[in-house]
């Protein structure tokens, strides 16, 4: 997502295999994001990597679709966030924050077009890298990974981690044209984790 022309690309490959493109669903980035130090220990340069990656490279999927459902007047476009840009434990979070602002600002340009498009801020889902996380965050708080998904599971009001299928299901949704009054919206999926109160 970081090469215009890679993007390009892949939508003309797409447009020559189905002849129409009709969902966009962005989901590029380093999982919890690349910047999780403090500041006297980040980079600038890791910071706007992955800004490229996540925030700029759902602009580029974006806008090279967008021609496409606009001739169709129809296209639903879903950016995956995550709950860091929701608080302030880490500083790639910021890149979530932005993309909130993008889907916003794009919903009210597309929509005229019959484009929708939408925000969803995942929580902890059981997928391979959030292993990764819990061993982080073990040897940060002195904990075994398990404790550490333990204690994720007893924040959270359902009392569990959530499926990646669960993701699946808000996205398919989302999608669908039955979700065709829902646009502009930044929504969690998190099991109730994130405490804030969000109108």
């Amino acid at each position: 997502t970081t090469d215009m022309k890679a993007v390009q690309f892949m939508v003309d490959q797409a447009m020559q295999h189905f002849g129409r493109i009709d969902i966009l669903v962005n989901g590029a980035a380093a999982p919890s994001g690349v910047v999780r130090n403090d500041i006297e220990h980040a980079e600038d340069h890791e910071l706007l990597g992955d800004l490229d990656t996540k925030v700029i490279g759902y602009f580029r999927c974006i806008k090279a679709v967008t021609p496409h459902m606009k001739k169709a007047g129809f296209g639903r476009v879903i950016n995956i966030g995550g709950l860091t840009g929701r608080g302030s434990k880490v500083m790639s979070g910021m890149r979530n924050l932005a993309i909130a602002h993008l889907t916003k600002t794009l919903s009210d340009q597309l929509g005229p077009s019959g484009i929708t498009v939408n925000l969803i801020h995942p929580g902890v889902v059981d997928t391979p890298h959030i292993q990764e996380l819990y061993e982080r965050e073990g040897v940060k708080q002195n904990k075994t990974p398990e404790q550490v998904r333990q204690g994720y599971i007893d924040s959270t009001p359902i009392r569990r981690t959530l499926a990646p299928i669960e993701m699946g299901y808000l996205i398919g949704f989302l999608a669908s044209p039955k979700a065709g009054a829902i646009t502009g919206e930044s929504i969690g999926i998190d099991g109730g984790l994130t405490r804030g109160i969000f109108i």
